[in-house]
Order: C-alpha cells, then structure tokens, then sequence
C-alpha cells in the first residue's frame, strides 16, 4: 500500500531507509482492489484508512430494499440493525433478521438442510418464517403478550407494537426521542434474543420453555447490557 501512495505522491519517499518501488506479487491484489471500488482517485484521508475506505465504498452503493417497507425506511434500518447500544450479539440478530437469513427452517428447507420448513412447534403446521417465529406464531404473541410494561417499562403497548418495529425498528413516531427509542430498540432485540434461544432449545433438546422464563432471559440480557455500557 506504501508503494502505491508514494507513487501517487501522497507519501515523500524516504532515501534513508529501504524502499520497495515496487508490489511482490502477493500483493497484486491492492491495484485490482482499488480499481474494482473505484478508490485509485481518492486522497490520503481515505486511502491511508480502513475505515473511510470502506465508508467510502458504501456511501456509492444503494441502500438494500427490505420486504414491506416504503422508500425511506431502509436507510433507517441498516441504521437500526448497527446501532452502537446493542451488543455484538444482538447485531447479528437483527442483520439476520432484516436479510431474513436467520436459520429458521424454511430459510434451511430451500438450501435443502432441512427435510421440512414447518414451524416446530406443536400443532402450528405453518411455514417457519423469520417473520413467522418472530411474530405471527402463536408463541410469539404469548410472548409479546407477556413482555408487558412491569418488565419493560419503555416498550411500547398495544396496537404500538408493530410487526415493522418488532423486526426492523421502523414505525414509531418521528417525534420520539432518541434516549427513549435506544431502550425500545435494545428491549426489542433482547426479547427477540430470547425468543431464538427458546426456539433453538425446543429442536435441538426438545425443552419446552414458558413465555414468562423468555421474558425474564431478555430482562437479564437488557441489565447486563446497560450494566456494561452498551455496545460491542
């Protein structure tokens, strides 16, 4: 990379010290790299930088569509899904859940891991979606329902509670403020955490675990996050 910034001038060339003019060729790969992101035209403030190269990088590309949304409303929950109070954990859940690629068995079923895409629990029948475990099984409404304000005084109640905030963050008045929303949102992911844990224990150890012991998990979760700080 060194080589490549002298030769853009960006670096002085040091005569005091071994200089490599030029790339071995394990390192052809860095031409080709900046040409396929268009970074060859960019300063030093972006190419001496991680960081601002991959912002860089980013800021070009399209914002990805999410199912069901209208036009603005993905930007917010990429946003969302990288929010700096959830813990590393809770990031991959919601970039998993947003892409709907969490491992749930229809996602398993058409990859052809899974013989069935059938909900596991008993007598649901229905496909198991990620929208599906996360909110339209009838596990998942007896566990929202449990999740009430005693335990989360933040989380909103009622018709509030949407399937689009619930998944993606997405729907609640823009004049929340931003302390309140940061709350909701980690609640959110928390019970959502949860409610993949119970999942998980049902098909891989066939344990059956009540909707109040997933709330009091997600409960646990959200206090020893705010304990720690937040964040990864």
């Amino acid at each position: 990379m060194g080589s490549f910034l002298r030769r853009k001038k960006f670096l002085s060339t040091d005569l005091r010290v071994p200089v490599s003019f030029s790339l071995p060729c394990f390192y052809a790969f860095i031409p080709t790299f900046l040409e396929r992101f268009k970074l060859t035209h960019e300063g030093l403030q972006v190419l001496s930088k991680h960081k601002a190269m991959i912002s860089s990088v980013q800021e070009r590309d399209p914002v990805s569509p999410v199912r069901g949304l209208t036009l603005g409303e993905p930007t917010t929950v990429w946003r969302n899904v990288n929010h700096p109070a959830l813990p590393n954990r809770l990031r991959d859940l919601s970039w998993l859940v947003a892409h709907e690629v969490l491992s749930v068995r229809s996602v398993m079923h058409s990859r052809r891991l899974s013989l069935t895409a059938t909900c596991p629990r008993p007598g649901c029948g229905a496909p198991e979606s990620v929208r599906h475990l996360l909110w339209e099984c009838s596990a998942a409404r007896d566990q929202w329902a449990t999740a009430g304000t005693l335990q989360f005084p933040y989380l909103p109640a009622g018709e509030v509670l949407t399937a689009q905030l619930v998944l993606y963050g997405v729907g609640l008045s823009p004049t929340t403020p931003k302390k309140d929303f940061t709350r909701i949102w980690l609640t959110l992911a928390a019970i959502k955490d949860a409610m993949w844990t119970s999942r998980n224990l049902l098909v891989g150890k066939h344990m059956q675990i009540p909707p109040v012991a997933v709330i009091r998990k997600a409960a646990a979760t959200v206090s020893e996050t705010v304990a720690a700080g937040g964040g990864p």
